[in-house]
């Protein structure tokens, strides 16, 4: 029997309403649903079941509970959709009245959209500290005080950012903390990657669409030395140093959605800013 497997989460799905709801339609359509805990803290892990036989991957919450479930199964070839549990819900395919869907899609109603990701490598001293990668973005910050960037593309310079950091964003990204600075709405599907200041103190610092066959680097100065951190996803930020440096480069692995394709990009992205078409 095809599995579907169900992710709420118990903190946005309360009494898990929802995917109990879910659960009973596709067992009446002949699937065998299995519930994946998952949370948007980044401390909480839960056991994940086998996507061996799984045919869809099904998250129930808000942005942060989409990423999580994306990092869990990122290895795996299954697709994923998001029911929006949450505020925006830009990740999110689905409202909760719209659940009697999921049994056409995991069906294969659906057109798989596959979506560019960042894998992610912090330097220090020439050595490696760590490696990860996004599905939305990373984020270079400081806390309420100015830091100071330099951010090169394929060791060009691009910019010098002495400001609040950086945001480098995937197109999935680029509805999140990215478009919250000033950067562009770009199509999730599009291959770039985008580089936006946050609050820079000059007004050249803009933001860059880059093709996503450039290596972004991003340099932490030791003009300033106030504290730096990095955050991947919306994760438990790392705190980093100056001189460290973060490189960002496209994944050779993709995150496929499941995309329904009477959906509208745009509109979807108007409503959600609160300006319907």
């Amino acid at each position: 029997m095809t599995e579907v497997i169900l992710c709420p989460n118990p903190a946005r799905d309360l009494a898990l309403v929802a995917t109990d709801r879910a659960a009973e339609l596709l067992r009446q359509n002949g699937f065998l649903p299995r519930i994946a805990m998952i949370s948007e803290s980044p401390d909480a892990e839960y056991p994940v079941p086998s996507l061996d036989n799984a045919a869809l991957v099904v998250a129930f919450g808000g942005d942060g509970t989409v990423l999580r479930a994306a990092r869990i199964i990122v290895d795996a070839d299954v697709p994923l959709i998001g029911v929006n549990m949450g505020g925006k819900g830009f990740l999110a395919e689905l409202e909760p009245h719209e659940l009697d869907m999921l049994p056409a899609i995991a069906d294969g109603a659906f057109t798989p959209e596959p979506r560019l990701m960042l894998d992610l490598e912090l330097q220090r001293d020439g050595e490696t500290l760590m490696r990860d990668f996004a599905l939305n973005d990373c984020v270079i910050a400081g806390v309420a005080k100015v830091i100071s960037l330099e951010i090169y593309g394929d060791e060009r310079h691009i910019s010098r950012v002495v400001g609040d950091g950086v945001v480098i964003a995937t197109p999935t990204g680029s509805t999140a903390y990215s478009l919250a600075a000033g950067g562009p709405v770009v199509e999730p599907t599009a291959r770039n990657i985008i580089v936006t200041p946050i609050c820079a103190h000059a007004l050249a610092a803009k933001p860059y669409v880059l093709s996503d066959d450039r290596v972004v680097t991003v340099d932490i100065s030791s003009e300033r030395r106030n504290p730096v951190f990095l955050s991947v996803d919306g994760r438990e930020p790392l705190e980093v140093r100056p001189g460290d440096r973060l490189i960002a480069r496209r994944s050779v692995k993709n995150m496929v959605f499941a995309h329904i394709s009477e959906r509208n990009f745009y509109g979807r992205v108007s409503e959600k800013l609160g300006h319907p078409q």
